[in-house]
């Protein structure tokens, strides 16, 4: 059974690679630590293991070619779906939401036919496409309002708004980051909804 602590340790060794958000610094949690050289014996082979893991608790996070349903061929559980999610939001969401779309999925009818066809941020949200029903979009949906909420980096409260490739920081992301052009995340929601003339 994938365990919590399972999780943690396989969202730092999905994104190990400093090229990906530079890294573990930006783990804002200190409950989530951070792993040093020593305490890493084979990073591929231990993620290998957590995503098997996962893909049993969770069979719908095996990626399985888009055209013919089947699972990619030579799969060696080095990914799987939920790697798509962005670091923030697996951060502060993500275990939370794999939870409460599996009780979904496994109230469905033939829950072995539930396929997520893509998980990806756009304009600064998340989404998530799938094959699934009502309650399932329902759930999604409140989930997309929410990721406009959290840092996409890092997972605490978003403050700002980049105004040119729109995603939603904290103000220590914002500055890292050194981006220019930013409003404040209330401000932006409503130029957004069309409630102001700017």
């Amino acid at each position: 059974m994938l365990t919590y602590e399972d999780y943690i340790e396989w969202i730092k060794l999905t994104y190990i690679d400093n090229q990906r958000y530079y890294g573990y610094e930006l783990m804002w949690n200190p409950e989530y630590g951070v792993p040093h050289n020593n305490e890493i014996v084979d990073k591929n082979a231990r993620l290998r293991e957590l995503n098997k893991l996962m893909i049993i608790e969770f069979p719908f996070l095996l990626p399985r070619n888009r055209w013919t349903d089947q699972p990619m061929e030579n799969y060696d559980y080095s990914y799987n779906e939920w790697q798509a999610l962005e670091l923030g939001w697996q951060v502060n969401f993500g275990w939370r939401l794999l939870h409460e779309l599996n009780i979904l999925v496994q109230a469905m009818d033939h829950p072995e036919n539930f396929r997520i066809t893509q998980i990806k941020e756009k304009f600064g949200e998340f989404r998530l496409y799938c094959n699934g029903g009502r309650d399932i979009q329902q759930l999604i949906d409140e989930y997309t309002q929410y990721s406009r909420t959290i840092c996409i980096r890092c997972g605490k409260p978003a403050t700002v708004a980049s105004t040119g490739w729109i995603s939603f920081y904290c103000d220590d992301c914002a500055k890292k980051l050194e981006i220019i052009e930013t409003k404040p995340r209330a401000e932006f929601e409503a130029w957004w909804n069309g409630e102001t003339n700017d």
